[in-house]
C-alpha cells in the first residue's frame, strides 16, 4: 500500500488563493464573524473537502499546551506491587 503525503493548511492556501489566515478562519468555522467572504469560505471548505484535509492532531496539541498523557512514576518496576497496579 502506498502511503500518500497529507494535505497541510499551506497547500490548501495555495490551491485557494488566500493568505493563512483566512484559511484558518475557514477551516475553523470563523469567517463569517470575522468577515471573511462567502466565496472564498466556501471555495476553501470545498478544497479541503476534495483534498481530504485533516487538521493535524500534532499542531493542535502544540497550540492547546495539553498533551492530554498521565505519567506515573514508580520507584522500581520489578516490586510486584507496582507490576500489577501497571496493567
Amino acid at each position: 500500500m502506498r502511503k500518500t503525503k497529507s494535505i497541510t493548511i499551506s497547500d490548501i492556501v495555495a490551491l485557494a488563493g488566500v493568505s493563512k489566515a483566512t484559511a484558518s478562519l475557514a477551516l475553523n468555522g470563523r469567517g463569517k464573524e470575522l468577515r471573511v467572504a462567502q466565496e472564498t469560505r466556501e471555495r476553501v471548505l470545498a478544497i479541503a473537502q476534495q483534498q481530504h484535509y485533516q487538521p493535524s492532531i500534532h499542531a493542535r496539541l502544540l497550540r492547546d499546551n495539553r498533551g492530554h498523557t498521565l505519567g506515573f512514576v514508580v520507584p522500581e518496576i520489578t516490586n510486584y506491587g507496582f507490576a500489577v497496579f501497571s496493567h
